[in-house]
């Protein structure tokens, strides 16, 4: 890089070894200068040359053995810093031994020139492997681990290399690592030996694979330095990309790279902090996520078969199919294999020929919804900014940051009147296939078929996209773990600005903004929805998110100042039955509601002339590519114990009710914005009677090692007449026993659950008080099948699966019995809290946190938000609890 001009110069930086032709080479004349010295040795050709040397192919007569002959170019013997790098280059080589570090044989000087003999590594470089398709996935994986252990080795000599990138890692013909060129490597606590190879604020190494703090040549690096390196050259080799701007995380190119996600982002942190302290904590991470990652095909990888990889490659380019799809297409019917272009209903599929596990899926690519001739982009992880300024537009305000750290596919259009007839059997639109255009009667000149859906409400709008789902899972379009559904208020946002991150109300009025809008100005007296893209799309390849309709959203109600202008990430409230989103202007609506960020709100079932919606297609769950947690499994389960236990994915939702005016008045008041940053294992079931006496008074080594021993939890009754105490010596006799049985988790214990993280798991996807809504009025419709309260409980707790789950899966939240949770006592804040746990002081009552209904409670009071407090050595028969697995929190673990 430039100091002046800040330019950077990639081809120079990145200039791999030049291979050496005839016109350009004098290898006879150096040779000629080496012979002698090296007697037993034959050049055989020159292997090519860069920046400081050239490099020969010579033969070992006596050993049998190619090795490779570096020599500084005579030009660079006369400046002392290359010939100091020269040498440095061949001391390190002779203190390193390692299989996966090129092995030096001799290093000397004749005649003024310098030269190491070394090993000759005979497969090309790792750039050169990059966009081979022959280097499997398990290879990539492999590689990157050869390279983290020669870095590991390395560090622990003392010894970082500054210079970790494609061209400086070598393979041998089975693809082995060697690393090479040390040239430039640095050796830890020797004080200032490095300035005679680098000057002040010089910044040398190759720009791409550098670390932010090396860029200004302030700062000469340390092992974090390598880290990054190793992780620009990791990112590389999985998703084939450099990570330059906003990137998708490498599991973007394949999901079976996703256990590495975190791995590798982590790497890739701009604080040297944030990163991994050496290559050995690298590695033992990357080891980790290897032993993890199933070893079946993954769905992104493509179908087996090769004709329906053809096929579906066909039909990811529509209009394109020529007579090449013609005859294609007629190949697949002839061997029996299912037609693509048949509607989704169709249930004659051929699993044999493409298994609904394994449909084609390929993030980072455009996809195609066949049956609906529906076309979605794919829209990168990235950050952009939510709302506007408070004096435009208070429901907007203030500007947030936002950070969208997992990827999915949007509609390119609106859901059109046909695509919404298909799939629903009818069309509420206003402007549908019988509207006429004038009081006259003339007929309408637009398709209604490729108008918007309009007057279609959320409820409507939602069950769509659930058939829709349904229908694509069956069919094999999309793998069980991914759904159709309406975008949230962040991502309609995110895609709508498209990089935009201005703020102003003025600068979304310019007649190219608006070019992409259909609103009130563009009609004269009669002002009716268009069809779709017609108008211009915005620079991601969207289409009419600024007009034509409004748009439906995923999340309800929520205000922007409750989060007090902070950053927030991958944001979801579903609101319960509560008022949902909807954004954008509309034809029937001025210009300056045509911008990214005006809001609007409606009832579920409210039907609005000018709203319709776009569809989006994304995991599950969009915060479960949290990148801490993308790699952990679904569930855990302690079989001895009959203890099964759910994943609860990271996420962030509205903890506690709006006011103190409910029953429960205000200890659950005021609501409070709350992320869970990190995920965790809950029991399905509160702990029983029978569990709590294995662990307490039985011989748990002797029993951890028994084959199953399970018992139907039907039967069984939650253990209570437990203290808050006894609860958490518990889990830490359990969470030893786990560990001593080698069947414990890394980095992660079981404890008691915080109240954050209770309420977020009884809560997960609906945000309502009850399993079934808000409304206590339904209590005694549905209540009565999902918990165990005054009215039906015999005055008694009764087994914990004896009453139905909520929506994670898990049993008695509502009530039963209450449960303990970490938390000493305190009241809400009503501010955005990260990983809400409360501490003990001395202004706060020394009592713990419970929460849930039992079964003496009253039904309206078994809500998502109940909670109650009681001493830690306080026992009742209404108490007991549920076990996580989870990671320690440090202030929680030293106050048990």
């Amino acid at each position: 890089m430039c100091r002046s001009c800040r330019s950077a110069f990639f081809s120079l930086a990145e200039e791999p070894l030049a291979e050496a032709t005839d016109s350009n080479t004098n290898s006879g004349g150096v040779w000629e200068t080496l012979r002698d010295k090296l007697p037993d040795h034959e050049l055989v050709r020159e292997l090519g040359r860069g920046g400081m040397g050239s490099v020969f192919l010579l033969r070992n007569r006596r050993l049998n053995r190619s090795e490779a002959l570096k020599v500084l170019l005579p030009e660079r013997s006369e400046d002392p810093r290359f010939e100091e790098r020269f040498l440095r280059e061949s001391r390190v080589l002779a203190q390193l031994r390692h299989p996966h570090i090129v092995s030096m044989y001799d290093c000397s000087e004749l005649e003024d020139k310098w030269y190491i003999l070394m090993d000759y590594i005979d497969g090309g470089s790792l750039r050169q492997a990059i966009p081979d398709p022959t280097l499997l996935a398990e290879d990539r994986i492999r590689i990157i681990s050869e390279i983290a252990e020669a870095m590991t080795y390395a560090h622990s000599q003392g010894i970082i290399h500054r210079d970790i990138n494609p061209n400086n890692v070598l393979l041998t013909k089975d693809r082995e690592v060697r690393i090479v060129d040390f040239g430039l490597s640095k050796q830890l606590h020797t004080g200032n030996e490095d300035l005679s190879v680098t000057r002040p604020n010089e910044v040398m190494g190759t720009y791409s694979y550098m670390a932010p703090e090396q860029h200004d040549g302030g700062c000469q690096g340390d092992a974090r330095s390598d880290v990054y390196a190793l992780g620009a050259v990791a990112y590389e080799v999985l998703a084939q990309r450099l990570p330059r701007g906003v990137f998708p995380p490498p599991s973007a190119e394949s999901a079976c790279f996703r256990p590495f996600d975190r791995i590798v982002m982590r790497a890739l942190e701009q604080d040297p902090d944030a990163r991994y302290a050496n290559a050995q904590e690298f590695l033992a991470d990357w080891k980790r996520a290897s032993e993890r990652r199933p070893k079946t095909r993954s769905f992104s990888e493509g179908p087996s078969n090769p004709l329906i990889g053809a096929i579906q490659h066909l039909l990811s380019r529509p209009g394109r199919l020529g007579w090449g799809g013609v005859v294609g297409l007629a190949l697949a019917i002839a061997l029996g294999l299912p037609n693509p272009f048949l509607s989704s209903n169709s249930s004659e599929h051929d699993s044999t020929a493409l298994p609904p596990s394994e449909p084609s899926l390929q993030a980072s690519q455009d996809f195609l919804v066949p049956s609906l001739e529906m076309p979605m982009k794919w829209i990168a992880p990235g950050q952009s900014i939510l709302g506007a300024h408070g004096a435009e537009d208070s429901d907007s305000s203030p500007p947030l940051p936002v950070e969208l750290n997992y990827g999915f596919w949007m509609g390119v259009y609106e859901v059109t009147q046909l695509q919404y007839v298909h799939h629903m059997g009818n069309n509420p639109s206003y402007f549908g296939p019988n509207y006429n255009a004038s009081e006259e009667g003339t007929p309408s000149t637009f398709d209604w078929r490729r108008r918007p859906v309009d007057s279609v409400t959320w409820r409507e709008a939602s069950e769509f996209c659930q058939r829709l789902t349904e229908e694509s899972r069956r069919s094999g379009l999309i793998p069980d773990n991914y759904r159709f559904r309406l975008p949230t208020e962040i991502e309609w946002e995110y895609v709508c600005r498209a990089g935009d991150l201005s703020v102003s109300r003025d600068h979304f009025k310019s007649p190219s903004f608006l070019s992409r809008a259909w609103v009130m100005e563009d009609f004269g007296d009669v002002q009716q929805s268009q069809e779709v893209g017609t108008r211009e799309p915005n620079t991601w390849g969207i289409y009419d998110l600024l007009g034509n309709v409004s748009e439906h959203c995923l999340n309800g109600w929520w205000y922007y100042p409750d989060y007090h202008g902070q950053s927030i990430r991958n944001w979801i409230d579903h609101g319960g039955e509560g008022d949902r989103i909807y954004r954008g202007g509309c034809f029937a609506q001025p210009a300056d509601r045509a911008n990214p960020y005006k809001r609007s709100s409606n009832a579920v079932d409210e039907r609005d002339l000018a709203q319709g919606f776009r569809v989006v297609l994304s995991e599950e769950f969009p915060f479960v590519t949290n990148m801490l947690n993308s790699e952990l499994p679904n569930g855990f389960e302690i079989d001895s114990l009959g203890i099964d236990m759910t994943w609860i994915p990271p996420g962030e939702f509205i903890m506690g009710e709006a006011t103190a005016s409910g029953p429960r008045g205000p200890a659950v008041s005021p609501e409070t914005p709350t992320l869970i940053e990190s995920g965790l294992w809950m029991g399905i079931t509160e702990v029983t009677t029978f569990q709590w006496e294995r662990v307490v008074e039985g011989d748990l080594d002797w029993l951890l090692q028994q084959p199953s021993s399970r018992r139907d939890t039907r039967t069984d009754l939650p253990v209570t007449e437990i203290s808050w105490n006894q609860a958490t010596n518990f889990c830490h006799q359990l969470t030893h026993a786990l560990d001593r049985a080698g069947r414990l988790r890394e980095g992660y214990i079981i404890r008691l659950p915080t109240e954050a993280e209770w309420e977020w798991a009884c809560r997960r996807g609906h945000g309502n008080l009850y399993p079934f809504g808000d409304d206590p009025t339904m209590l005694s419709i549905h209540f009565g099948e999902r918990a165990r309260f005054k009215d039906n409980s015999n005055q008694s707790p009764g087994p914990v699966s004896a009453k139905g789950a909520g929506q994670s899966g898990l049993m008695g939240m509502y009530g039963n019995v209450r449960e303990w949770c970490l938390d000493w006592k305190h009241q809400y804040t009503g501010i955005r809290q990260t990983n809400l746990l409360h501490q003990a002081s001395l202004t706060v009552d020394s009592e713990k946190v419970i929460r849930g209904g039992d079964f003496l409670s009253e039904a309206a009071l078994c809500t998502g938000t109940a909670r109650s407090f009681a001493a830690p050595d306080f026992q009742s028969n209404r108490i007991g609890f549920r076990i996580v697995l989870a990671r320690p929190i440090a202030s929680a673990i030293n106050q048990e």
